[in-house]
């Protein structure tokens, strides 16, 4: 537990002796691989990589195929590294039985369809998770959760608005970009506020078209002039 607290306050280094010492002690339980994959994704590459992805492994081996979260962690590594089409095999690998899980691979996915340009799977696997999303918010408001706790949902709420709505500009739905953006405002997203003030800007009016020149006007025989060039000698 003090591991993940120390992750979710960003400090990767100290997280991960928490969990190498659960580890050393309980090598057959997976939450501590997973911990320990969590620490070392907080802790930025190198770490993040191949080092968190030995952990996952760890865990996967313990839980078998029908735990979504090894997988999970595989796709967040991937995405630290900036390889997001290793990190979508492994997300879409997690997506297939993904038990309670639904809503943090499917958001965790679109960041892999996003840095593809796939902005179209990108905001439809944000659209499946937003619900489960909505959900979690209000069962923490209802039960009286941490203030941590309701705030850490409500960031997850509205970065996925934020960025279904970033979705939305590139597919140029911006009716529906402005609505996410209003939506992620609302929960305290600063971004999303100035993308609404952007997409809420009147647009200046195009300039008009340059006319074209007049025409030069033709000019007139003199009177009695008819017309004929006369060459001197």
């Amino acid at each position: 537990m003090r591991s993940k607290t120390r992750v979710a306050l960003g400090r990767g280094a100290e997280a991960e002796a928490d969990a190498l010492e659960y580890c050393a002690a309980r090598p057959d339980d997976a939450d501590g691989w997973l911990a320990l994959g969590d620490a070392r994704l907080a802790m930025g590459p190198p770490k993040a990589g191949a080092q968190a992805r030995a952990a996952f492994a760890k865990a996967a081996a313990i839980l078998g195929p029908g735990d979504p979260r090894p997988s999970l962690g595989e796709g967040w590594s991937f995405l630290v590294l900036r390889k997001p089409r290793e990190a979508l095999a492994a997300l879409t690998a997690a997506a297939e039985d993904p038990k309670k899980h639904r809503a943090e691979i499917l958001a965790t996915r679109s960041r892999a369809h996003s840095s593809l340009g796939d902005w179209a799977a990108a905001s439809d696997d944000l659209g499946r998770a937003i619900p489960d999303l909505e959900r979690r918010l209000e069962d923490r408001r209802r039960i009286g959760a941490a203030k941590a706790g309701v705030d850490a949902a409500r960031l997850t709420l509205a970065d996925a608005y934020w960025r279904r709505g970033l979705a939305g500009e590139a597919l140029d739905r911006k009716a529906e970009a402005l609505l996410d953006h209003k939506q992620a405002c609302g929960l305290g997203l600063p971004a999303a506020c100035a993308r609404v003030a952007s997409l809420e800007k009147p647009q200046p009016k195009p300039k008009p078209a340059p006319k074209a020149p007049p025409k030069p006007k033709r000019k007139k025989n003199p009177k009695g002039d008819s017309g004929e060039r006369i060459y001197a000698n």
